[in-house]
């Protein structure tokens, strides 16, 4: 269940309204009707959830709620007769029990992004793989039935529109069970070849994800499709009204060539009938539908790639204005608190004909995060290279690892430089936080998230790909992530951290001798 379900199960078995919930724990009444839709996940930061298990545990007052409530939680009802504050603290628990869920649904995602796993996965979309280079013929109209006749189906269509030869703009949406497409890896092996074989042939993508349980399955759905993803060539959409339904569907177009469309009730995939079209009226009428639909939706993503950075930098210069809190979690330093000069010193080493450009954006984003800093908190976690690795030369930054993504390495001067521009914020400006961590945190990927504005993370290995995410739930998720990262060395550093964090950093500067830094 999701918290918005939870959430209205506890209001009937309490027997309250919107507004007397809302009253009893200073909200507006029109948030808790967001909550309680789902519409609005709740964020780890929020100081409410206390206040409203304790109020239903005081509205709990009768046998037969206490029965209920009971069942919900999974406690005999008698247990929740006596302390009032076990009461409440079993509620708020319930209600948040998923946390650790979308922890793992956010970890098993940067880990499929940013390791070996993700990159033998990549390869399984990649047109000269040996087997299944048989091509299916199909009659041209046809029906198919069951979950064989869906995977019949799916091959017949992909076949048709490889054969075409026309870099047409597949149009996808399914709201049915999909163990049908992932489940038999040798078919999804088989489906991932034929579609790779079409982006290499120009085709691209238009998917709309449905979402009906909240960020894991949307982090899930990312998950599948990642290695389609990482090429550039899918534009995911998601509908925020979407809802668990009695029917589910699938539409398969390719405009001109042909389409797959189907209908089933519940998880009842298997009894379906599948349909495939090559008649131009038909396919031309699935479109105008699937378009309809898509109208009613929002884009899930921004994905920008190497060969692809049309747009970023408009992109990044929004999300970086939006007032809000900001988290980042980079392999090495942000870039917002790099001063002019060591970035000037860094251009020029590796690009001294193409800096003023590069220098000129850097410029205004340093101005424009300082001057956030003076409304808006930022907190920044920071794993410090050993020392032999920054002697070395191989720690580097990539400017927030533009799409363009060029490796500028520090030298020892630059990094002791960046470190006591960080140590000036720290001590300057109490909205700027840093977090040390011993280990790294998912190396081989960047997360900056905004609260209420959305989530930027970046494959950042080579070849690297950045993913601009605004949907609500999933930008929540990372937020409880990292903020699960910070919570846990806030407590570690004491109500003295501040200070600790300056001595720490300043005992790493003094470790960088000047006869180093001068070479």
């Amino acid at each position: 269940m999701t918290f918005g379900e939870k959430l209205d199960l506890l209001i009937s078995i309490a027997n309250v309204t919107n507004s007397e919930l809302a009253r009893n724990v200073g909200l507006d009444a029109s948030f808790v009707s967001r909550l309680r839709r789902g519409e609005r996940p709740p964020s780890k930061n929020q100081n409410y959830l206390g206040p409203m298990a304790a109020y239903f545990a005081a509205c709990t007052t009768s046998d037969i709620q206490k029965l209920a409530l009971g069942e919900v939680l999974g406690v005999r009802a008698s247990e929740l007769q006596d302390d009032a504050v076990v009461f409440a603290d079993r509620i708020a628990s319930w209600l948040l029990e998923n946390e650790q869920s979308e922890i793992s649904n956010v970890e098993n995602f940067l880990f499929q992004l940013s390791f070996p796993a993700a990159k033998n996965t990549e390869r399984s979309i990649q047109p000269d793989h040996p087997s299944h280079g048989e091509i299916i013929t199909e009659p041209h109209d046809a029906v198919f039935y069951g979950i064989s006749g869906k995977q019949r189906a799916l091959t017949a269509f992909l076949t048709m529109v490889l054969k075409s030869e026309k870099p047409v703009t597949l149009m996808l949406y399914s709201s049915e069970d999909v163990e049908w497409l992932i489940h038999d890896k040798q078919f999804t092996s088989k489906w991932s070849v034929l579609l790779g074989k079409l982006i290499t042939m120009g085709c691209r993508i238009k998917i709309i994800h449905t979402v009906k349980r909240g960020p894991e399955d949307m982090l899930a759905s990312i998950r599948e499709w990642l290695p389609v993803y990482m090429t550039g060539a899918i534009e995911p959409y998601y509908n925020p009204m979407s809802r668990e339904e009695v029917f589910g569907r699938t539409m398969m177009i390719a405009p001109g060539i042909a389409a797959v469309n189907s209908s089933s009730i519940g998880k009842g995939a298997r009894n379906a009938a599948n349909f495939l079209y090559t008649d131009p009226g038909v396919i031309d009428a699935l479109a105008a539908e699937f378009n309809d639909f898509l109208g009613l939706c929002r884009p899930l993503m921004k994905i920008f790639t190497e060969s692809d950075v049309s747009g970023y930098s408009d992109m990044i210069t929004e999300f970086e204005n939006f007032e809000s809190r900001g988290i980042i979690k980079t392999d090495s330093l942000s870039c917002m608190t790099m001063p002019m000069e060591i970035a000037e010193r860094m251009c020029f080493r590796k690009e001294p004909d193409s800096c003023e450009d590069l220098l000129y954006y850097h410029r205004s984003r340093i101005n424009g995060f300082e001057s956030r800093l003076k409304k808006c908190g930022f907190s920044e976690i920071i794993k410090l290279p050993c020392l032999e690795e920054l002697m070395s030369g191989s720690v580097c930054t990539g400017f927030c690892d533009t799409p363009s993504y060029v490796s500028y390495a520090y030298t020892p001067e630059d990094y002791r430089g960046h470190l006591l521009n960080i140590v000036r914020l720290l001590e300057s400006c109490p909205n700027y936080h840093v977090c040390l961590t011993p280990e790294s945190v998912m190396p081989g990927s960047l997360i900056y998230v905004k609260e209420r504005e959305g989530v930027i993370v970046v494959k950042t290995a080579r070849p690297a790909v950045i993913f601009a995410i605004s949907e609500t739930a999933i930008t929540e998720a990372f937020v409880n992530y990292l903020n699960r990262i910070l919570k846990k060395t806030a407590e570690a550093g004491g109500p003295d951290r501040r200070r600790k964090t300056i001595a720490a950093l300043r005992k790493y500067i003094d470790s960088i001798s000047p006869e180093e830094t001068a070479k």
